[in-house]
Parts: structure tokens; sequence; C-alpha cells
């Protein structure tokens, strides 16, 4: 799904879209909004991942539900006094090329980061 940014209003426009893999779901939600120059995306990611302990390396599938706040820039971004001052120096800016915002990358970039994190199934995490 790639949503066109100069289309984009300050009347959010929302966001659903799924991932499946071997009947595991991950399913991004929220809301994408037009903010003065950059366009914000206000949502979460939650379902189920297949995942792997970092301890005793047993497989394991576990909920995920992650917030997300992101903002996005039609190009280049510089940071300017007036975004500064609501706060877009607090989040990275993602900086889209073409002038779309291409969320079912996204969606799998944030998966890909929550796979790459620490993790412990149920029993190492007893043991701790």
């Amino acid at each position: 799904m790639k949503v066109e940014f100069r289309k984009l209003t300050a009347n959010p426009q929302m966001v659903e879209l799924s991932w499946e893999q071997e009947g595991r779901r991950v399913v991004l939600k929220g809301e994408l909004f037009r903010e003065k120059s950059l366009a914000r995306f206000r949502g979460v990611v939650e379902g189920t991942l297949h995942r792997v302990c970092d301890s005793c390396g047993e497989e394991y599938d576990a909920p995920v539900s992650e917030s997300l706040e992101l903002l996005f820039s039609d190009g280049p971004f510089e940071t300017s006094e007036q975004e500064r001052e609501h706060g877009a120096e607090m989040l990275d800016v993602i900086e889209t090329e073409g002038g779309f915002i291409d969320m079912e990358k996204l969606l799998e970039s944030e998966i890909q980061l929550i796979l790459c994190e620490y993790h412990k199934c149920e029993i190492c995490q007893e043991k701790e």
C-alpha cells in the first residue's frame, strides 16, 4: 500500500494492512495525516511472531504489541526552527522518494526490528 504524500491532508486517513507467514499474522493500523511539511503516522503493530530464544535456542510464538509514531518527509529533510518547536527533532524523520509513503515496506521493517531485538522464552525469563 503506497500513499501519495501530496494527497495527505490534516484529516487523518486510516491505514490498516497485514503481514502473514506460516499462520502467524501481524497487523499495522493507525492514522496517517499531514502536519505542516511533514506527514505523521500514529498507530500500532500487533499480532504474533515466531521467535527464537536467545538464551536456550527454543523456538516459540510470541505476541507483539508496539505503538508507533513516525514522521515522513517528501524528499530530503532539514529541521527548521518551527518543526523543532513541534517535536520533529524528537522522532526520526523518514525521508521518502518519489512522493509516496510505502506502508508495506514500513510494516516489513518494523517486523525486522522486532525480530532483531533480544528475546527470551517464558522459561528463561522465569529463571532470572
